[in-house]
């Protein structure tokens, strides 16, 4: 089981473990797509004044992750990946029995160690789209296969080159997409959405072949396989 607790309330807890901070930021981030499966993480969003709605904005996901890798807010679970006590707590000394390997001091120290703090980390991913933001042809491979499908309609007197759909046959590109921000008129995506770092690069190889093609009357039609969108809105498994 794992809940967060203000900092103030650790001692009415002893019979749990704390998360060091440096872990509890990616937790929490992952939970605020779903704050209600972690309990205490609405108080913890309600003090920073935002909502369950609103919470995965910049501004208030910044402010809540800063809560918890400062310490303020605690992970409490009954196996931590890696033990924290609190520097101010007096009731840990009863406890030294909990296992070897307990962190103790104070978080700040530790976190500026680190050349990027676990929350910017942190609020550099989140949930987005795939907007598409260039195609990559490779220009050797293709000349190769329009060659080889133009040798074989050479003979066909007056056919000009590319007049036909198989002169393109076999040649292929590179869809590069970029996971980036949803716009602000998007915020209904945000529940469910998969969850990746802003920047990111996703490319997909497709060919141009004939295939099948429910809107055709023929049932095929020559067109880029895998059929990719512009836009991907991917959702979390």
């Amino acid at each position: 089981m794992k809940f967060l607790i203000p900092r103030q309330k650790a001692s009415d807890y002893r019979s749990y473990g704390f998360e060091k901070p440096f872990f509890a930021v990616s937790k929490v981030a992952n939970a605020l797509l779903r704050p209600y499966e972690l309990p205490g993480l609405l108080d913890l969003i309600r003090e920073c004044g935002s909502s369950p709605g609103e919470c995965l904005r910049e501004n208030p996901r910044l402010a809540i992750l800063e809560k918890v890798e400062d310490a303020d807010w605690l992970l409490a679970c009954s196996e931590p990946f890696s033990p924290f006590t609190p520097e101010d707590t007096a009731f840990w000394p009863m406890q030294l029995s909990r296992g070897e390997g307990r962190t103790e001091g104070k978080v700040k120290r530790e976190s500026s160690q680190v050349p990027m703090s676990m929350s910017q980390r942190a609020i550099n991913t989140g949930p987005g789209k795939w907007v598409l933001k260039d195609i990559d042809h490779p220009v050797l491979w293709n000349v190769v296969a329009i060659v080889a499908n133009r040798s074989g309609t050479i003979a066909n007197e007056g056919s000009l080159i590319f007049s036909e759909s198989k002169d393109w046959a076999n040649t292929s590109r590179t869809l590069i997409h970029e996971w980036v921000r949803l716009d602000m008129n998007e915020g209904h995506f945000e529940a469910g959405s998969a969850s990746h770092r802003y920047g990111g690069l996703k490319r997909t190889t497709q060919k141009y072949v004939e295939s099948a093609d429910h809107w055709a009357l023929t049932g095929q039609s020559w067109h880029w396989v895998p059929v990719t969108a512009n836009v991907i809105y991917e959702r979390e498994e």
